[in-house]
């Protein structure tokens, strides 16, 4: 088993520091659509915690 699976955590933001890449990503880890998939998750999570103030 991945690790990742084991432990979801590194998929969580942590304060202002939100994670991405192929490594923690829930499809495709470690590959390339992992990594981007994490990247458009992370920066729209980005983008909406700074619409609502957050960041």
């Amino acid at each position: 088993m991945h690790p990742i699976r084991a432990v979801p955590e590194p998929r969580r933001p942590h304060g202002r520091i939100h994670l991405a890449g192929g490594d923690s990503a829930p499809m495709g880890i470690g590959g390339a659509e992992g990594a981007v998939e994490t990247g458009a998750n992370a920066a729209r999570n980005v983008a909406a915690a700074s619409a609502a103030g957050r960041h």
